[in-house]
């Protein structure tokens, strides 16, 4: 190919190809499609040894030349379609959901309820009486066996017993009947150990939570005294107290024992005293 020369008559340098996507801008001759080399991106192993096995076709080649990046005239962009930007990872809340919590049960009071009994267990302590007796009365004391002295009566009687009760009837004022027996051995009036068996009937009204208070009577028989097994009786009130520690009920029972003549025997009307503690 011959070379240029100037109005010197010296050849000029070979001009430069005009590139071919000037060529294609301006429609000069000889403009041929042509890409410039892109380095794409290298496809997997696999995806290579599988094109390298597939014929040479049209097809073929459209499909390599998909994957990659066109190139578009003189500002020589790179048109493939960036990907988007990845969304930030937002973390999924994680909404703790309670569990069913039960609504606490009332705190069970320490104080043991008197009126949700429906039986009743007493040890009871003898603790001792008082005889009524005026100067001038002169029952008021007892002659010993074989002895012609008067002694006055024994106010100090210890003894115990157990008590069982029972609930009869109730009603919503928190009054209710009970009825039971007791049984028990103490030293008597006359300082002899004496056995009763008694049958009782009482009827409670519950004053506070804590506190209730009973009227009652029981009836039987005692040994010890003038004859071996005499009849006995007593009107009593017991006033019972549950402590606020939840231990067992206490109570104190007052008894009264009217003046009864039986035989050479006839005791004065008789205070007495009893504790009580629930089992």
């Amino acid at each position: 190919m011959a070379g240029d020369y100037d109005n010197a008559g010296r050849e000029l340098a070979p001009r430069a190809e005009t590139p071919a996507w000037l060529k294609r801008l301006f429609g000069l001759p000889g403009a041929t499609e042509s890409k410039p080399a892109v380095t794409a991106t290298p496809a997997p192993v696999a995806e290579v040894e599988v094109a390298a096995k597939l014929p040479l076709t049209e097809e073929t080649a459209k499909a390599v030349l998909a994957r990659e990046p066109s190139w578009d005239g003189p500002a020589a962009i790179m048109t493939a379609t960036p990907s988007a930007p990845a969304a930030p990872a937002v973390a999924t809340p994680v909404v703790a959901i309670p569990k069913t919590i039960a609504p606490p049960a009332e705190k069970e009071s320490a104080t043991r309820a008197l009126s949700g009994d429906t039986q009743r267990n007493y040890l009871d302590l003898s603790l001792g009486s008082q005889h009524l007796c005026k100067k001038q009365d002169a029952g008021c004391g007892y002659y010993p066996e074989g002895s012609s002295v008067k002694h006055p009566f024994n106010q100090v009687n210890p003894g115990i017993g157990v008590t069982h009760m029972r609930k009869q009837w109730e009603n919503s004022t928190g009054t209710s009947v009970w009825a039971g027996g007791s049984v028990g051995i103490y030293q008597n009036s006359v300082n002899k150990p004496s056995v009763y068996a008694l049958a009782n009937l009482e009827i409670n009204q519950q004053v506070t939570k804590q506190v209730s208070v009973s009227a009652g009577v029981q009836a039987g028989l005692v040994s010890g005294y003038a004859k071996n097994i005499l009849p006995a009786g007593e009107l009593y009130t017991r006033i019972e107290y549950a402590p606020q520690d939840g231990s067992e009920p206490v109570s104190l029972k007052l008894g009264l024992i009217p003046k009864v003549t039986m035989g050479n025997f006839s005791p004065p009307n008789t205070l007495t005293a009893q504790f009580s503690r629930r089992f």
